[in-house]
């Protein structure tokens, strides 16, 4: 079952920088999309690579790291 509320956070977020990674976020979103048909299918693109962020995150007990979700933006262009 999908959580609205997170869902929407998500969305809000994908679009928002991270302070640490905002060069690489900007053009993370701008290659996004230009592959995806959509603005709303590059990010749900962007909400997965934010989700696996927060679960690498919870799993290593550590804060969450924008290179995970940098990284993992690039891996999916």
């Amino acid at each position: 079952m999908v959580n609205p509320f997170l869902h929407l956070m998500m969305h809000l977020t994908s679009r928002s920088r991270f302070p640490s990674a905002a060069a690489g976020h900007t053009r993370a979103v701008h290659a996004a999309d230009a592959e995806y048909e959509s603005e709303h299918e590059a990010q749900h693109a962007m909400m997965d690579c934010l989700g696996e962020m927060i679960w690498q995150a919870q799993r290593n007990k550590t804060a969450p790291d924008a290179a995970v979700y940098l990284g993992c933006l690039e891996s999916s262009e």
